[in-house]
């Protein structure tokens, strides 16, 4: 019999520099010790620990002078849907927890927001449609645990949004990854790939797998590789 301990997928964005979105994997372990979130700012915006069935949750706001404290049940979390922690005296998103689908979904929303935005966001993104398809094509990688280092097996990422590009940095060891959002080409090359992982402190990609039969106006002898690959745009 394998007894599996439920671990859980946090995402905030720092109150502090307000610009760094914080990917964290919290263990039933690490839990019951308690454990702070640690943004490359300097800032420690949250701290969490497990006190029987129940979450005790302290994070830091960016517009109140004092922090806030949530207790949430364990049960709850063990769904498909994610807590969303906000600020008690104005609608403001502080925190989401859940498994790593759920919380995939509010980088999907930060596309969205993207896309609903465009005009108020044209003079700083390149693209405004392609880093909002990027952002949601990165939320299923996300989802599927597929944006890693390899090198510290480590799932915990530091994201910014730049303006034709998105800086994944890894929380363990620090190194970065950037993926180029600025041009339908960029897209394109994202939406083929499988995984995006740092390994040898270099950052590679693993395309989709090829089709098992070629199309009928395809040659059969069509490249075919998968293998995980060195890829400049990436990084």
């Amino acid at each position: 019999m394998n007894v599996l301990f439920p671990h859980y997928r946090l995402l905030q964005r720092c109150p502090a520099c307000q610009e760094t979105l914080m990917l964290r994997t919290l263990s039933y372990f690490e839990l019951g010790n308690g454990t702070q979130t640690n943004c490359p700012c300097g800032a420690h915006p949250m701290y969490i620990n497990r006190n029987g069935g129940y979450l005790q949750v302290s994070l830091q706001c960016p517009v109140c002078p004092e922090r806030h404290s949530y207790i949430i049940t364990e049960q709850n979390l063990r769904g498909q849907q994610d807590t969303t922690l906000t600020c008690p005296n104005m609608d403001l998103e502080l925190l989401h927890i859940g498994n790593s689908a759920a919380v995939a979904q509010t980088v999907y929303m930060e596309g969205e927001m993207v896309e609903e935005c465009a005009d108020e966001f044209e003079d700083f993104f390149a693209d405004t449609e392609v880093m909002s398809a990027c952002l949601k094509r990165l939320s299923e990688l996300i989802a599927t645990d597929h944006v890693y280092c390899a090198d510290c097996d480590c799932h915990d990422m530091n994201m910014l949004i730049m303006a034709s590009h998105l800086e994944i940095r890894c929380d363990k060891c620090g190194v970065v990854m950037n993926i180029y959002a600025g041009s339908p080409a960029d897209l394109h090359l994202l939406n083929n790939v499988e995984q995006i992982f740092i390994e040898g402190g270099r950052s590679k990609v693993r395309f989709m797998p090829p089709p098992e039969q070629p199309q009928p106006d395809q040659p059969a002898d069509a490249p075919q590789d998968s293998d995980p690959t060195d890829h400049g745009p990436l990084n």
